[in-house]
């Protein structure tokens, strides 16, 4: 969604996450306690970006800051309305309205399994969760709102104050309003779909299920490889076969505007596929709404350019409307209910 420049995006993660006050200033307060994210051992360690440290009150204060559309300009939406917890944490909208009303570029990805991640947004802009955050906030479009005026409102507010000295045992600073975020974000984390039952013995396929998993495995797996479905990576889905913009910062180059490598134009980040059935419309753009035109695409849509993914047959995949229904029955297994009815990620002010 963003069109931040390169230089641009350095420069502010230098000024954010430099030191914002010396030792001999920070107040004498322990630390909270630190948090351990619960996830099963074949998610593989989560990558480490920067030095934000999980705490228990870090975590709270992020939820909190989340649900609040006080962190907009003119605080009307939060980071939650295009980030719904029953749509795994993405909407509805093809593609997603900011506070400025006007329809934004890209479609508001999922949230969660963010820790494993090694970049973020869809063309990777963004090499940490915590300056990934930032854009959100700042962009005119989105939340609109200036880190200065975000911090203003916030000490302004009768509860803030106290529950950043509480986190950080410092006062509110932009460094620590994203570092909240982060953390809460972390936390979000999907575990418990059909195929996490199964790797446990505790869920067995129908046999429709079954076909569609080994559809899956024949034709999908090498981009949307278990167990986060997805390889982290970068590919051009044969969406579109043209790219002649004449802006080099175009969201419709992908890949390509971050690193004006010629053979990234187009390529976008591998989205996990688990709660897929819940979070349309899909692609970077929601151009689908249905998984049927998803598969529909991959099966008879793919427009070939120089840069479409060698994974990917000329002709598409041509699958039969019968393989289609069981793709699309495995892949609605992949919908955690667990995740999405998770008490400690919904709204507390609504508690």
């Amino acid at each position: 969604m963003l069109k931040f420049s390169k230089l641009t995006s350095y420069i502010l993660l230098s000024l954010l996450f430099s030191s914002c006050s010396s030792e001999d200033e920070q107040p004498e307060i322990s630390l909270p306690s630190v948090y351990q994210l619960d996830a099963p051992s074949y998610f593989g360690e989560p990558v480490k970006h920067t030095e934000n440290e999980l705490t228990v009150k870090g975590i709270e204060l992020g939820r909190t800051l989340f649900y609040d559309p006080i962190l907009s300009k003119n605080n009307d939406i939060s980071c939650a309305s295009c980030h719904q917890q029953h749509k795994a944490f993405a909407d509805q909208k093809s593609p997603s309205l900011g506070d400025s009303k006007m329809h934004l570029e890209r479609n508001s990805p999922t949230l969660f399994n963010l820790a494993w991640k090694t970049d973020f947004f869809w063309d990777g802009g963004a090499s940490n969760l915590e300056s990934q955050i930032l854009g959100p906030l700042t962009h005119p479009d989105e939340m609109g709102a200036s880190l200065a005026e975000i911090i203003k409102k916030l000490n302004s507010h009768p509860n803030y104050p106290t529950l950043f000295q509480e986190a950080f045992s410092d006062t509110i600073k932009s460094k620590y309003l994203l570092y909240a975020l982060a953390q809460f974000e972390k936390t979000l984390i999907s575990k418990n779909t059909s195929y996490d039952l199964f790797l446990n013995n505790n869920y067995t396929y129908t046999p429709q299920e079954l076909v569609g998993k080994k559809l899956f495995e024949k034709n999908c797996v090498s981009c949307h490889a278990y167990p986060h479905f997805s390889d982290f990576e970068y590919h051009n889905n044969g969406l579109d076969s043209l790219f002649s913009f004449s802006d080099p910062e175009d969201v419709n180059w992908g890949r390509y505007r971050i690193t004006f490598n010629e053979i990234d134009k187009g390529k976008y980040h591998t989205p996990s596929l688990r709660n897929i059935a819940i979070s349309a419309p899909y692609m970077h753009d929601g151009r689908f709404s249905s998984l049927s035109e998803v598969l529909d695409h991959y099966s008879v849509g793919i427009k070939n350019s120089e840069y479409t993914d060698t994974n990917l047959p000329v002709n598409g995949f041509q699958f039969s409307p019968e393989e289609k229904e069981s793709l699309i029955r495995f892949l609605e297994t992949l919908t955690d209910h667990s995740f999405i009815n998770n008490q400690n990620y919904t709204n507390p002010f609504s508690n």
